[in-house]
């Protein structure tokens, strides 16, 4: 159990990495997008499937995987 958790914290520290540094996520339901870079930032999908955005440096959301 401490291993799962311990590899979901590693994998959200990187993901944060990748995009704007801020740590804040929010949840958006199950989006349709292809995973890669776009304009709204960089999408991790799990079957073609965002469920998670990261908040932009000033607390907004923004648009979800905008190509």
């Amino acid at each position: 159990m401490f291993a799962l958790l311990l590899g979901m914290s590693m994998f959200g520290v990187a993901i944060t990495d990748i995009g704007n540094d801020n740590p804040e996520w929010e949840y958006v339901g199950a989006q349709e997008c292809i995973p890669g870079y776009k304009k709204s930032g960089f999408s991790f999908t799990i079957g073609k499937k965002v469920f998670f955005k990261q908040k932009n440096i000033d607390g907004t959301l923004g648009s979800v995987c905008s190509y």
